[in-house]
């Protein structure tokens, strides 16, 4: 495998000029612009980007770049894991950069991108239990070395699903934390960083802190797999960009499992045992040898060696019962003498020997003990630690406070080793000290314990002491406590706890509470450990609890300036500085008349097609920083509404706008009312104009009238003049129709109110037209709905209005033609009202030529006539007539295509 995977040479701009990869010089038309991630090896690279402030001598050193690996591409299968055969290897790089120089001026940079695989090196062989080379760890284990960065990102590992890296498409992969979906977990993209991973062990982020601190140490931490090992670490120290921050490469690590650990130690103590063991037994076989050998010395020189060799078998026994302080005692110049001599050397140096393997024993097991009592402190702190962890976690998973204060009991009672826990908070005025909750305690003591309520400023009681003057109050026997009041025995009398502590709940140097444990049960002492770690728990407990507190008071104004908003009869709608909708009320939607969603969506998706409205908004606020709009028309749904718009920017200190808030009063139905005003003010104004005319004409009108009948009558035998004379008193009579019609229309009669049945007035009002209707073969269709409400009317003026309409659709269908009458009971709210009401309703529709768009608004004008012959004036009386009856009547296209005209009374 080749040191580096590629080698190359690109100018300035990031374009390559030449490269070698894989031992092969790569073709011009494949040299790509490497500025560009996209182009790179890896598709996300982006180490072109930290050369722009490399100085001429220096060196870039790239961080690890390569493709992801999952777990199924480094072991497809479960057998491939457990004999270690890798698949698919790590493919990435280490890029070492330098510019390279020309006349002073930089022309391009050097490039050598260093194999993963030689990285591996420095770790994959190594074992933490012993001398002996590997080809490849159990990751499944504990024991393994690991490289990081100075990012906190795992470089090296016998699981290459730990290794930064980028997927297919060039995207970074996230790195493992708790909030990783399980989705992600399964399919195995959870590359590993110490500083993401403090919901796997705490101890995780302190060793990249600590390396990035340059120091060395080792602490107790677990893997993902739960394996509880120790890691030892040390920073690699480089100051190379962009290593610079911190003046290190990463750290190296190397663990061990704690059983493994542990199970050094004993096996060294089992080596010493055995060879203590073997030495006694050697020493017994060399009593034994000596001790024969002796005899038979003796048996042979019974007579000159007796004495002596009964002193050394003396000496051998005592040295077999374990009496090494005794010497053989024999003072001879001959063979014996020396004999005696070298074996009282002899003697020395074993009982030396024995004594420093008995001293290394001791020290051993000495040392495991203090191992185990470590480890065991350890563990301990770990619970606290996991409590702790526990308790920030609540902080935005909930703002359930009952639940809050049961799991900081909880934990309180099953990490810390207390039998029994009780929490005290200090009420929203600070006058009170009330109980909240308790863990342990029976459901007897629990109710008694729930009624505790007291006053800080007269009750004195050892809670109420410890939350006013801040500090632990540890009571280890209450019967010899010297500072017990009246009080405190009558709690004492309840709770019968013997000893017991209290410690305050602090939160930014404020006391809010106070927290309380026994070992009532266990009978157990509380240890100043134990009293300690409940004040650690407490402090953190502390900031849980007035942050929720805070939390909760937070929504409960939130919800208050919610309902606020959400209620208010005026539309708000607000943008940010780009015109997107960050928010909306009720009553902008209904205004609006829309369902959906505008959150997210452009403030041109509420204008529509009013966009020249928009843009003078637009240019008013570009000018002024606010607009004012009034009765504003706005078309929504096909419909045209009048709208109030004020509108006002915010802007940031720099003066880019950072939000828009517009309010919006729907002003269609006072337009409508005030339209109506006008119009009845104009109708006025014009009836009393016609009826003046009117009277002024038909005085002079009717003196021509009977001059011209007098006239006619002396003149009757003149054929010619009496033809003129016929025909102009036809049109005087038509002018006394047309002053009746103005006179109708300007002062209508007040009639007398009956109760009626529209169905009937509309069977009686077709008789005077079914003549008419059949001469000209006129369809005639009435659908009467059965048992309709009766209305309070004047009969006369409705079969008036209801002639009027049929014969004007008389007079617009051809012959042959249909005319639709049609009666019902409908729920409607027109545009300018809010309220749905019951209405009875009348339809006319004729399959005539129909009324043209712009006439619609028309024809209900005085005197607007396409007709000839009309006046004018018949369907304005008509709209006169519903209208004395509270009614509306509104023109239309037909099913037929032609008009229809649909009146609606209020029931």
């Amino acid at each position: 495998v080749f040191l580096y995977k590629e080698i190359s040479f690109f100018d300035k701009s990031g374009q390559e000029k030449l490269k070698i990869k894989n031992g092969q010089i790569v073709s011009g038309s494949k040299l790509k612009n490497i500025s560009i991630p996209q182009n790179t090896t890896y598709k996300g690279e982006t180490y072109f980007d930290g050369l722009k402030n490399l100085q001429p001598g220096q060196v870039y050193i790239s961080h690890l770049n390569g493709f992801f690996v999952t777990p199924k591409e480094q072991f497809p299968e479960e057998e491939d894991a457990k004999n270690f055969d890798v698949k698919k290897y790590y493919d990435g790089v280490i890029r070492i950069i330098t510019p390279k120089v020309v006349n002073g001026s930089v022309i391009g940079y050097v490039q050598l991108a260093l194999d993963h695989i030689h990285l591996m090196e420095f770790t994959q062989h190594t074992l933490p239990n012993s001398k002996d080379k590997i080809v490849f760890p159990d990751y499944n284990s504990g024991d393994y070395a690991f490289m990081f960065d100075d990012e906190g990102w795992i470089i090296t590992h016998p699981k290459f699903w730990d290794i930064r890296g980028f997927d297919n498409n060039g995207n970074p992969v996230p790195a493992y934390t708790k909030n990783t979906p399980k989705e992600i977990i399964e399919k195995g993209f959870i590359p590993f960083n110490l500083d993401s991973a403090g919901f796997i062990h705490p101890n995780y982020p302190l060793v990249a802190s600590e390396i990035r601190k340059h120091n060395t140490g080792s602490v107790i931490t677990k893997n993902v797999g739960g394996i509880l090992k120790v890691m030892a670490y040390a920073p690699i120290e480089l100051n190379n960009p962009p290593y610079d921050k911190f003046g290190i490469f990463g750290g190296i690590t190397i663990g061990s499992e704690i059983h493994r650990f542990r199970g050094s130690a004993e096996i060294v103590a089992n080596e010493l045992k055995n060879k203590l063991t073997l030495f006694i037994d050697d020493l017994t076989l060399f009593v034994i040898l000596t001790s024969s050998i002796i005899i038979i010395i003796a048996w042979f020189f019974s007579k000159s060696f007796s004495e002596p060799i009964r002193k050394l078998t003396g000496v051998v026994k005592k040295y077999a019962d374990g009496d090494w302080d005794t010497k053989a005692e024999i003072k001879r110049n001959d063979e014996i003498g020396t004999l005696s001599d070298s074996f009282n050397v002899m003697a020395y140096e074993l009982k030396k020997n024995r004594e420093e393997l008995l001293n290394s024993f001791y020290e051993l097991s000495e040392s495991k003990e203090q191992i185990e009592q470590y480890a065991g402190k350890l563990e301990y702190q770990l619970k606290i630690f996991s409590a702790i962890q526990k308790i920030s976690n609540l902080l935005g998973t909930t703002f359930d406070f009952e639940a809050i204060i049961k799991e900081i009991l909880r934990n309180c009672v099953e990490a810390i080793g207390y039998d029994r826990a009780i929490l005290y908070l200090i009420d929203d005025e600070g006058k009170y000290l009330e109980y909240k909750d308790s863990f342990g305690f029976s459901p007897q003591k629990r109710k008694l314990a729930s009624r505790s309520k007291y006053n800080l400023k007269r009750a004195d009681c050892i809670e109420t002491r410890v939350v006013r003057f801040g500090r632990i109050i540890f009571v280890e026997d209450f019967d010899k406590y010297p500072f017990a009041t009246e009080l405190d025995r009558k709690i004492h009398e309840i709770a019968e706890s013997n000893s017991f502590v209290y410690v305050p709940l602090r939160a930014k140097e404020k006391i809010i509470g106070a927290l309380g444990a026994d070992k009532r049960m266990s009978g157990e002492k509380i240890s100043e450990e134990d009293i300690n770690s409940l004040q650690v728990l407490a402090n953190q407990a502390s900031r849980v609890i007035e942050t929720t507190i805070l939390y909760r008071e937070i929504i409960k104004q939130r919800n208050f300036v919610k309902d606020i908003f959400d209620n208010m009869l005026n539309g708000i709608i607000t943008t940010d500085g780009k015109g997107i909708i960050t928010s909306f009320n009720n009553a902008a939607a209904r205004i609006l008349e829309t369902n959906d969603n505008l959150v997210g969506k452009d403030v041109a998706y509420i204008f529509g097609t009013n966009s020249t409205l928009l843009e003078q908004i637009t240019e008013k606020l570009d000018e002024q920083g606010s607009y004012n709009g009034y009765s504003l028309p706005l078309e929504i749904n096909g419909k045209t509404k009048y709208l109030n718009l004020n509108i006002t920017r915010t802007n940031s200190p720099t003066g880019e706008v950072e939000s828009t808030i517009a309010v919006i009063q729907d002003q269609t139905e006072r337009y409508y009312l005030e339209e109506h005003v006008r119009k009845v003010d104009r109708l006025v104004s014009l009836g009393k104009f016609a009826a003046a005319i009117a009277h002024e004409i038909r005085n002079p009108l009717t003196g021509i009238s009977l001059f011209l009948d007098d006239l006619h009558d002396k003149i009757a035998s003149d054929k010619n003049l009496s033809g003129l004379i016929q025909n102009s008193l036809e049109e005087i009579n038509r002018l006394e129709n047309l002053i009746e019609e103005i006179l109708q229309f300007a002062s209508p009669g007040k009639g007398i109110r009956k109760t009626a049945n529209i169905n009937e007035l509309l069977e009686r009002t077709i008789e005077f037209v079914r003549k008419e209707f059949e001469t000209k073969k006129i369809k005639l269709i009435e659908e009467y709905k059965k048992d309709l409400p009766t209305l309070e009317c004047e009969p006369d003026k409705l079969r008036q209005a209801f002639l009027n309409i049929l014969l004007n659709a008389e007079n617009a269908v051809d012959e042959s033609g249909t005319v639709l009458i049609r009666t019902s009971v409908r729920k409607l709210r027109f545009y300018d009202s809010t309220e749905t009401k019951n209405y009875l309703t009348v339809e006319f529709e004729d399959d005539g030529p129909g009324i043209a768009p712009e006439e619609k608004q028309q024809i209900f004008e005085p005197f607007f006539s396409k007709s000839p012959h009309g006046t004018g004036l018949g369907l304005s009386i008509v709209q006169t007539i519903i209208s004395e009856h509270g009614g509306r009547i509104i023109a239309g296209e037909s099913s037929f295509g032609g008009a229809r005209f649909s009146i609606y009374f209020p029931i």
